[in-house]
């Protein structure tokens, strides 16, 4: 069990409390006045710790990103299916878009995220995007990649929105797929370097036994990683 000094400890029973918030209510309707009452402190002691609602969205929308990825990655590497960071980090893409709208909850807070501006300036978010970006071209301006990295948002963002509000009528996988293909077109691979790899991602992918639960929890098989 980890322990925390005092101030620290505050700062992460409101974390914790927030997890039930957020994934209960999404990000727009969630009251920090309800985290602060769940963690046990004065809403005064929240804003002591957070600058506000979308400091603390982000440092979670981070954390479970962050989680997801490098369990996904881990058991990549393990099994020995691939060492390519373009297929790996696809993959990850995948399996998240299929775990935010196969759990709505998680996929209507990473929506409402983007909505407010939040999601393309995220660590994780530029971090994941920004290793596949670097390696397929050599010669990129910073502007082109924060293009990228919006259209990236925005297209995950539309495509899950679509989805839970019954406007795309497909499999969780379908949707996927579909994502996958957008971002090997915007990486410039050609269409059959893109549909050998897709393939190749959705495989693999499949076989990931990753799934997300109530209050953002993440598992890889029995293992609890989030």
């Amino acid at each position: 069990m980890k322990t925390y000094p005092a101030g620290d400890l505050t700062k992460e029973k409101i974390y914790e409390a927030s997890k039930e918030i957020f994934f209960r209510d999404g990000y727009k309707k969630a009251s920090m006045k309800e985290v602060s009452e769940k963690a046990g402190i004065k809403q005064s002691v929240f804003y002591y710790h957070y600058k506000n609602k979308s400091d603390l969205a982000k440092k979670l929308y981070s954390e479970f990103g962050t989680a997801h990825a490098t369990a996904i990655t881990e058991w990549i590497i393990q099994n020995k299916y691939s060492n390519d960071i373009i297929i790996t980090n696809c993959i990850c893409s995948a399996l998240l878009i299929i775990n935010s709208v196969t759990v709505p909850n998680i996929g209507r807070f990473w929506s409402e995220m983007y909505t407010d501006n939040l999601t393309a300036d995220i660590p994780f978010h530029r971090h994941f995007h920004e290793l596949i970006f670097k390696k397929r071209f050599s010669d990129f301006t910073e502007i082109d990649f924060e293009i990228f990295l919006i259209e990236a948002a925005a297209m995950n963002c539309a495509l899950i929105l679509s989805f839970l509000d019954g406007r795309l009528s497909i499999k969780p996988e379908e949707l996927a797929r579909f994502k996958i293909q957008n971002t090997l077109k915007e990486l410039s691979f050609t269409k059959q370097e893109r549909d050998e790899m897709v393939k190749e991602i959705i495989e693999i992918a499949s076989q990931i036994p990753v799934v997300c639960g109530k209050n953002f929890e993440i598992r890889i098989g029995p293992k609890h990683v989030f």
